[in-house]
């Protein structure tokens, strides 16, 4: 998770919809709202994309857009996508990068040791906050 220029960047990758994992997302997304610092409202997009790329903004499989204002939260059925998907598209890149990180790391690694495949990438100050990783809790 990353905050960068004005935005906030999480990278939610699943195989397979597991529902309370979405619900969790959308929940805290909209929660993000009470610490907006500008008062414009900002938009959360969910879709079922398994290859990870953006679709295009007036695209019709949207699953959800979320509105967040600094005192709710709402989905919405009609808004204009273009500069929002235009944002996200260096977020697109990220990710990307990312995945090819860890494909080169995994096609290194040793198959005959047996050990359980580790990385850091995703814990790369290019992918997540340091701010994030200093927190308690599990990793």
């Amino acid at each position: 998770m990353l905050y960068r220029e004005g935005a906030l960047e999480a990278y939610l990758f699943h195989f397979g919809y597991k529902q309370w994992n979405v619900h969790t997302a959308l929940l805290m997304f909209a929660g993000v709202g009470e610490f907006k610092s500008e008062a414009a409202e900002d938009t959360v997009l969910f879709w079922a994309e398994t290859g990870g790329n953006l679709w295009a903004a007036d695209d019709t499989g949207w699953l959800a857009v979320l509105s967040v204002g600094t005192s709710e939260a709402r989905f919405v059925s009609e808004r204009d996508l273009t500069d929002t998907v235009a944002g996200l598209r260096p977020v697109e890149s990220r990710f990307f990068d990312m995945i090819e990180r860890l494909g080169e790391e995994e096609e290194s690694w040793d198959w005959e040791s047996g050990r359980d495949f580790r990385t850091d990438t995703p814990m790369d100050s290019a992918f997540v906050d340091p701010a994030v990783l200093e927190q308690p809790g599990p990793r």
